[in-house]
């Protein structure tokens, strides 16, 4: 697991870049072996033992929720995210998205998937005030 580490270092650039590199990040692991074997092995053992499930969230998906919620949080504070944003579930509907690709279906998985699930959930948690730059208002 420490070896995906550099996937939560995401500190230059606006909060929907570094967003977005962190769920293209997530299908790079997922999509390349052996880290995406492990992966699956570890999540599937985590679906029947509690204490697989409990090592799974410690070292795997809470260092990437931090991550993400630590982005998204900045980002409220500036006013480019809805204050009223729902952050945990922001969270997983970001990564669920790759995870069922990854885990449960044949779907390509590619970065511009990674883009595809950014921008819908992007706009709607994008403060209406706020448009980041490169990114035109959405109607």
């Amino acid at each position: 697991m420490e070896s995906t580490r550099w996937s939560l270092a995401h500190d230059d650039g606006d909060a929907r870049a570094r967003i977005t590199a962190q769920v293209a990040d997530l299908v790079t692991i997922m999509t390349h072996e052996p880290t995406a074997r492990m992966v699956r092995f570890l999540a599937g053992g985590s679906v029947m033992d509690q204490d697989a499930r409990d090592r799974f969230e410690a070292h795997w998906l809470a260092p990437r929720h931090d991550a993400a919620a630590a982005i998204l949080g900045a980002a409220i504070d500036a006013g480019q995210v809805r204050a009223d944003t729902p952050v945990d579930v922001t969270i997983d509907l970001l990564f669920a998205a790759v995870y069922r690709r990854a885990l449960l279906t044949s779907a390509p998985l590619d970065a511009g998937y990674a883009d595809a699930v950014v921008d819908v959930i992007w706009r709607a948690i994008e403060s209406p005030q706020y448009r980041e730059p490169g990114h035109s208002a959405r109607g």
